[in-house]
């Protein structure tokens, strides 16, 4: 790459000026190396006075700047090196560089993407040859997709490293052209223990199009930003730190399943020319779309059968078809992705063995893996008879008249549903972070008495989801999913005689603990379903924070939790913003 046309390289030269201000470095002792030929010293031979009209920053004014050329301490080193040339790589360029760096001094470096630079066996390397000179890594930017181009379309990142301190994390934050902030002073001021983020940098005298912020919330909701504290060593990428995000955020009942790797309950193999057959194998791509085969691949097969890799399941608790539904959906094509993601900035992105064997799966009880794999079959089967009946009745629309009644049989069954029955099928999902299921109000089914630490329990379930995001609670169903029905405590003789009593004796309840204020956040059904009454609690994220005898609870997975101290105040904070 050395010697090929330069970029103008202004988005970098803004943003090291930004960094200038806000560390503080414009009296102290500043050294530009240009090993690479990327940038068009246009943006950094005048570095010391840009823009022309401003008082000049004081820099070591090194225009074509090398690593030999180098004498003393500098307080910070902006380096470019060229990517892997001459026999020497940006690492080894970046590690002699080191040798320069002051105490407490920061080194910026524009390097490869995340994944060659840390995730590779010489990145690993690398990462821990750096920490074994005493230095550790501040943050890593990942830039936009086309930093460097026209020169390259290679991913880049910018690299911040100093000297260790007992501060283990580092700042990662992701750019898109769209969203170029600088968000680097909030991030530097976690990990470098400074109060960096308390200093107001001068941008509008630059006229850049930057933005330093002191609080990261700020960027929490936006899709293309990144910016987490983590150690490397955990940091796996920025595309799979996004896919896990996303599967977090799915709303799925495998959540309440215990999760086994592959390597548990399956052998995994991979070949040059073809698997052996096996009735309890199926085949997972190590390369391309993700779509898990239940068949052997072939010679006339997409891909060929060195690009898959067979998973024959070895455990009689684990169904190979169960699997395939899993890795079909949507949360198993987004595992997969995941695993992809690690591989991001690669020419290739293709799947290791140890990659498969460490995924973890969901893996429910045989009666529930035979149900799933049942609705799957139904739902390919109904998917097959919608297919016919359109590719017909797009040829005869107006004789085809035992498809349209089909068709009108599907749609009413489906689609047509009551409340009732809409319950009903969310109540079978089981309880989740946004359902819960009480069985009586008041009533201890077994003393046959009402109790009150019965009604504290519904109420505390409310304030749960009053304090998250909302969710359900269903009273008069138990944990099964059974509709067991409130009959046992309303009706003649019974802890409530009527089912209007019930309803104002819940809401007086939830006044008295919970407090009127939240009344609007709250919306209650009493409904019949299978022939039982059930009361539906509909709650929506309140605005206020819910205490409940001066304790506070949220929803963590499919149950309430308390939390205090340093928790709840931070949850309550973050809820506010």
């Amino acid at each position: 790459m050395y010697g090929l046309e330069q970029i103008d390289g202004l988005e970098i030269s803004l943003l090291m000026h930004v960094l200038i201000d806000d560390l503080e470095f414009g009296d102290k002792r500043l050294v530009y190396v240009d090993e690479s030929n990327f940038i068009d010293n246009q943006y950094f031979s005048p570095f010391e006075s840009y823009p022309p009209e401003e008082k000049s920053i004081p820099l070591i004014k090194y225009k074509q700047s090398r690593l030999e050329d180098l004498n003393g301490k500098y307080d910070s080193i902006f380096a470019s090196f060229p990517f892997a040339v001459r026999g020497q790589d940006e690492k080894d360029m970046c590690l002699s560089s080191l040798d320069f760096l002051e105490k407490e001094g920061i080194g910026v470096y524009l390097m490869p993407s995340y994944l060659r630079t840390f995730m590779s066996v010489p990145g690993q390397k690398f990462r821990n040859q750096v920490i074994s000179k005493g230095f550790k890594f501040l943050a890593v930017l990942n830039l936009p997709e086309r930093f460097l181009h026209p020169l390259t379309g290679v991913q880049c990142s910018l690299v911040f490293i100093t000297t260790s301190n007992d501060i283990k994390d580092t700042f990662f934050a992701k750019y898109t052209y769209d969203s170029f902030e600088s968000v680097i002073s909030y991030g530097i001021a976690n990990v470098y223990n400074r109060e960096i983020a308390k200093k107001i940098s001068s941008t509008q005298k630059y006229k850049l199009n930057l933005k330093l912020i002191s609080n990261l919330s700020e960027f929490k909701n936006e899709d293309s930003f990144i910016g987490i504290n983590q150690n490397i060593a955990n940091f796996k990428g920025f595309e799979n730190y996004e896919i896990s995000k996303e599967i977090e955020k799915l709303d799925s009942d495998y959540g309440g399943y215990k999760f086994l790797e592959i390597d548990e309950f399956a052998s995994v193999n991979a070949t040059k020319t073809d698997f052996q057959k096996n009735v309890n194998a199926f085949y997972i791509p190590a390369i391309g779309k993700t779509d898990v085969i239940d068949s052997r691949p072939g010679k006339y097969s997409k891909k060929k059968a060195q690009n898959y890799f067979q998973v024959v399941v070895t455990d009689h608790k684990v169904l190979r078809d169960y699997l395939l539904v899993f890795f079909n959906s949507e949360l198993g094509q987004k595992t997969l992705k995941s695993e992809l993601s690690k591989y991001e900035g690669a020419t290739i992105q293709r799947l290791r063995m140890s990659d498969i064997k460490s995924i973890g799966i969901p893996i429910p009880n045989l009666g529930i893996q035979e149900e799933i794999i049942e609705t799957s079959k139904k739902i390919k089967k109904l998917k097959k008879l919608l297919n016919e009946i359109d590719q017909i009745t797009s040829l005869r629309p107006i004789s085809s008249t035992d498809q349209i009644s089909k068709l009108n049989q599907i749609y009413e069954s489906s689609v047509e549903l009551s409340e009732a029955e809409k319950t009903h099928m969310e109540i079978k999902k089981g309880e989740s972070t946004l359902r819960e299921f009480k069985q009586t109000f008041s009533l201890d089914v077994r003393k046959k008495t009402k109790e009150h630490y019965i009604i504290e329990s519904c109420m505390k379930t409310i304030a749960g989801f009053l304090n998250s995001q909302g969710g359900v609670l269903y009273i008069g169903v138990a944990d099964n999913s059974e509709i067991t029905g409130l009959e046992v405590e309303i009706g003649k003789g019974k802890l409530w005689k009527s089912e209007d009593k019930f309803s104002l004796g819940f809401k007086e309840y939830f006044k008295n603990q919970i407090g009127i204020e939240n009344i609007n956040f709250v919306n209650l059904d009493m409904l019949k379903i299978s022939g039982k009454l059930i009361l539906r609690v509909i709650c929506s994220k309140s605005e206020n924070d819910v205490f409940l005898n001066e304790k506070y609870f949220v929803r963590v997975g499919p149950s309430t939790e308390e939390l205090k101290g340093p928790d709840m105040v931070v949850h309550i904070k973050q809820k506010s913003q």
